[in-house]
C-alpha cells in the first residue's frame, strides 16, 4: 500500500496538503497494481507525506489527537 502516491480530493488542496499533517477520512481509493476499490479507508498525511492507509474501522493507536481530519464524503483517491 505504501507504494502508491494518492492524489487527493479538492479539499486537501484547499487545505495546504504539502505543509499540513491531516488524516483524510471517508475515502474509496482506487489500486491500480490490483485493480480493486478500497472502501471505507483514510489516509494519515505527515509533513506533506502520505504515511499511511488504514481501514476506518481499524486505526492505528500513533494518530496525533490534535491532527486535522477531514471527511472526503465517499470521495475516490488514486495515484497521481
Amino acid at each position: 500500500m505504501k507504494k502508491l502516491l494518492l492524489l487527493f480530493v479538492a479539499a486537501c488542496a484547499s487545505l495546504a496538503c504539502a505543509a499540513q499533517d491531516m488524516l483524510v477520512q471517508n475515502v474509496h481509493i482506487i489500486d491500480v497494481e490490483s485493480g480493486q476499490i478500497l472502501r471505507d479507508q483514510s489516509i494519515l498525511v505527515q509533513e506533506g507525506k502520505v504515511t499511511a492507509v488504514f481501514p476506518m474501522a481499524s486505526p492505528p493507536r500513533n494518530i496525533p489527537t490534535n491532527i486535522t481530519k477531514t471527511d472526503a464524503n465517499g470521495a475516490f483517491a488514486h495515484p497521481g
